[in-house]
């Protein structure tokens, strides 16, 4: 079941961040807690998600897509883009999107049989994690912004 989260620091924001992984495919190292300052200041090309996919095209709140750079042999050509729908009263949704071309060689069909799963498991995971992320960045926001207006009042 999809729900909105609350996003009230400027909808898309997080969507620029860095994404979290799981612990299945961070080597065991807990995600980021918290956004790396930084990396909102986007550039194609960038590296991301450790090393393995790279920025191909990214529009600033709205979407960014990465592809991947690295195992291509044994996972296949992939790319994953991450699409903001912004809602009305500071509510947005994360939709996550992924194309995929297997590999033709022998473990193709395992790969076509075993990856989704797989990504279906950490991306649930990162969309958790950045949930989580977009909802502490709300309640800073909103409380500084409530902090300004005590202050002017």
């Amino acid at each position: 079941m999809l729900r909105p989260i609350s996003c009230s620091a400027g909808c898309a924001s997080f969507a620029s961040r860095p994404t979290a992984t799981t612990g299945s495919d961070n080597l065991g190292r807990r995600s980021p807690q918290e956004l790396t300052p930084g990396l909102e200041d986007l550039k194609l090309g960038q590296r991301a998600m450790r090393d393995y996919f790279e920025l191909v095209d990214f529009a600033r709140d709205e979407h960014l897509t990465v592809k991947m750079r690295k195992w291509t042999r044994i996972f296949g050509d992939f790319a994953v883009s991450y699409v903001v729908w912004p809602g009305g009263d500071g509510v947005c949704r994360l939709l996550v999107k992924f194309v995929v071309r297997y590999p033709r060689w022998p473990h193709g069909w395992l790969m076509r049989l075993l990856l989704p799963w797989g990504d279906l498991v950490m991306m649930r995971r990162q969309l958790l994690n950045l949930k989580a992320l977009a909802e502490k960045m709300a309640m800073l926001v909103e409380a500084e912004s409530e902090e300004v207006d005590s202050q002017k009042g």
